[in-house]
């Protein structure tokens, strides 16, 4: 089955994306959906994965020869770049300073100019919202749980005590 599927491309859905890298085994991939993380990003983590993957089966297959599980592929990383906690952009070990401070300045000003939510915002802006702040929040709706009750949530963590529903 892994030789007959084919690698998952940006058209592909995040289902496609997720069961592809489970079905590979590529446990280095990061499948979760946020403002660092695109559907671009896993894609190109799934190549990278799979071109390190190809390399280290090619070492084994020579060097040893034995059949036996393997352990994960390591990370492919170029040793003169350093990858950015905020945007995980691979950057220049001399530039990575200056990447950072820039990095962390539009982080900064992105929270600072972007509103909290409010009843008239979709689901989509509050989940942007959360995932800019860095929220540990359950977003997701259920027949118990709505809207309202994920704002209240938001502005528990902001501090801004209870949402109040209008």
């Amino acid at each position: 089955l892994k030789g007959r599927t084919e690698a998952p491309t940006v058209d592909s859905s995040l289902r496609q994306i997720r069961e592809y890298v489970q079905l590979h085994q590529l446990s280095e991939v990061d499948t979760k959906l946020s403002l660092r993380n695109s559907k671009a990003d896993m894609v190109a983590a799934i190549a990278a994965a799979k071109r390190s993957s190809a390399h280290l089966d090619v070492e084994l297959a020579g060097a040893s020869g034995a059949s036996g599980a393997r352990s994960p592929p390591p990370r492919s990383k170029d040793p003169g770049t350093v990858r950015c906690d905020l945007c995980s952009w691979e950057v220049l070990k001399p530039g990575y300073p200056q990447h950072l401070e820039k990095c962390r300045k539009r982080v900064a000003d992105l929270k600072a100019s972007t509103p909290a939510p409010t009843s008239s915002s979709t689901l989509r802006e509050v989940k942007e919202f959360v995932a800019l702040h860095e929220m540990d929040i359950d977003i997701r709706l259920s027949a118990t749980r709505t809207k309202e009750d994920v704002l209240r949530d938001v502005m528990a963590a902001l501090g801004q005590g209870d949402y109040v529903v209008p």
